[in-house]
């Protein structure tokens, strides 16, 4: 199978220079077709149009690797050389992989499971928006493969994955334990499948929370970003002094114009740092309030304090992209994103300790939406 279609294009450094490796994500061999036809299907539009993406990507592929090959031998003229080639093709390829997914969702539409290698396309894209945490794309993917009962293998635990990472517990267990018993079971599908009975306890309780009657009119919070806008719901109830300092930053103007300094894929988006490195703060900080017997739980979409050990939060928050089991009880959880997931799923991947020519998004102003009349003021730590 050719398990490298679709990957994201990844800086390498390769002696002393960056060098461009395209290998992010990978299909196992043991995801390809179980029952491959034993005739081609007879060949349509949209099959000849994917099939010609699709040898155009191959052939580039196949060069860039060569060309990585040849690098590691060739002289210092032919280096150069070597990085104008592949700088060209690189960009030629990332022109590829949308037209590609395209045509491959077009034609397996018109002949399901006819064409291992458009499904293996529909994998990779579907392994590739997941690692992107553009959940919502890799679900339509995947539940077309599921529709069409694709008999791929893989296909039923990146549905667990990708419903998991949604908050929708049920459709993760049904799809993870039936990756189970077709042995296709990933270790990030394992591990979300062993903490679903402890998962789906606390978003019981969290969905009852979210259902009370005193939660109906907590405050909102907008945060307009770079990339869209995110509007929050705050968790007044259960975390009051986090949420008073967090309103009293935003009324103070604090977050317009800060940056994601931190943003890791499959973990969180992390902002509010005003020195934008996550060394900075408000000059105080608060006491965390996660010990609590009422404490919120960390799930996708989740608002939480960043903190450098208790009682050391001040402006630093966190978002994450998926259930985040691990944080609970550590961080506290003062609110949930209620609109805006794309734009969540969207925030450029930055990770401070691995130096990236990407800029950041911002947070371009902060406005409060809703609060009630109480004062908004935040106790501090002596």
């Amino acid at each position: 199978m050719h398990a490298q279609l679709l990957s994201r294009l990844r800086p390498v450094r390769c002696d002393a220079i960056i060098f461009v490796l395209a290998v992010v994500s990978t299909v196992s061999t043991s995801w390809g077709l179980q029952d491959s036809p034993a005739t081609p299907a007879p060949a349509t539009t949209e099959t000849k149009t994917f099939d010609e993406l699709h040898k155009q990507y191959v052939g580039i592929e196949n060069r860039l690797r060569a060309l990585q090959e040849e690098f590691g031998d060739a002289s210092q003229e032919r280096r150069t050389e070597i990085r104008g080639e592949f700088a060209a093709l690189v960009e030629q390829i990332q022109k590829l992989i949308v037209p590609l997914k395209d045509a491959a969702l077009l034609a397996y539409k018109g002949k399901p499971n006819a064409n291992e290698k458009v499904v293996e396309v529909l994998l990779s894209a579907a392994m590739s928006k997941i690692s992107e945490d553009e959940y919502s794309g890799a679900e339509e993917i995947l539940q077309l493969l599921i529709t069409n009962e694709c008999p791929a293998m893989g296909v039923n635990d990146l549905a667990g994955i990708t419903a998991f990472s949604q908050n929708r517990f049920d459709d993760a267990q049904t799809y993870l334990e039936k990756a189970k018993e077709e042995g296709a079971l990933s270790s990030d599908g394992n591990r979300a499948l062993q903490s679903l009975p402890a998962t789906k306890e606390k978003y019981a309780r969290e969905l009852a929370f979210q259902k009370s009657p005193e939660n109906t009119t907590l405050p909102q919070v907008r945060l307009q970003t770079t990339q869209g806008d995110l509007l929050i719901e705050l968790f007044e109830n259960e975390a009051p002094n986090t949420v008073a300092n967090f309103i009293s930053l935003v009324e103070q103007k604090y977050y317009d114009g800060l940056t994601f300094h931190r943003v890791l894929p499959g973990f969180m988006a992390q902002g509010g740092c005003p020195i934008g490195n996550g060394s900075g703060g408000p000059g105080y900080k608060i006491p965390c309030e996660c010990g609590e017997e009422n404490h919120r739980h960390h799930f996708a979409g989740t608002l939480s304090m960043a903190h450098a050990g208790k009682d050391t939060g001040g402006s630093q928050f966190f978002m994450t992209f998926r259930p985040t089991p691990h944080l609970d009880g550590k961080h506290t959880v003062f609110g949930r994103v209620v609109e805006g997931w794309t734009t969540l799923g969207e925030l450029q991947s930055i990770n401070p300790n691995q130096p990236t020519r990407q800029q950041p998004d911002k947070i371009l102003q902060a406005t409060v939406v809703r609060k009630s009349e109480r004062d908004y003021k935040p106790n501090k730590v002596d």
